[in-house]
């Protein structure tokens, strides 16, 4: 059976990013050993290049630990088949895993953020809010059909809080905020610009804090 092209273009993109990853792990390696060898803790720069790569693999070789345990769950756990099965490995989904053995009519979904404000000595919910890192848009968030599925939900406990619920989108700096109001999840999104233009990062940290 031949691979359909969408697979082989992903294959290739994760091996291209492994190999790449694979590079800058031997590049921290030399490094360590240099600086063993040398019993020296080098230049300013190449130290805190070093103490990234180095978080870097350990955020490795704790996914592949994650992605065992849970494999491990799985096997002893198998999802009900009229169950939709896990899509990610990228967050504590242990529980997750474990609650699609249970009967197809207990529906799970784990919320993103709740903004809350302390008043009168009362946490009082302010916002419910979807945060999306990297490379997301609105536009393609909004029009992605498993989301759409989740954004119901989501704007169904917003509106038992009361509370608006926002879509935002960020880069991996936190340098630009991208923010959708859902005032009707099956119609309208309302686009929160600033300036006509996406929130920088103090644009966006006031604005959270006036909530």
């Amino acid at each position: 059976m031949k691979l359909p092209k969408s697979i082989v273009e992903t294959l290739i993109n994760n091996h291209e990013q492994i190999d790449r990853l694979i590079n800058k792990l031997k590049e921290c390696k030399k490094d360590i050993k240099f600086n063993l060898d040398n019993q020296t803790l080098g230049n300013i720069p190449e130290q805190m290049y070093i103490e990234y790569i180095l978080k870097k693999s350990k955020l490795i070789s704790k996914s592949f630990e994650a992605f065992n345990n849970y494999a491990y769950i799985e096997d002893k756990y198998p999802h009900n088949k009229e169950v939709t099965p896990e899509r990610e490995y990228f967050r504590d989904i242990a529980y997750s895993i474990f609650h699609r053995h249970l009967d197809k009519k207990c529906s799970l979904i784990d919320l993103d953020f709740i903004e809350f404000r302390n008043k009168d000595g009362k946490h009082i919910p302010v916002l419910l809010y979807d945060i999306k890192v990297g490379n997301s848009s609105l536009k393609s968030c909004i029009e992605d059909k498993y989301y759409k599925y989740r954004a119901k939900k989501y704007y169904y406990v917003s509106q038992k809080l009361c509370i608006p619920y926002w879509v935002v989108c960020t880069d991996n700096e936190m340098k630009r905020f991208d923010i959708g109001i859902i005032d009707n999840v099956n119609s309208k999104v309302v686009w929160h610009k600033h300036n006509n233009s996406p929130f920088s990062t103090y644009e966006y940290m006031d604005l959270i804090e006036s909530l």
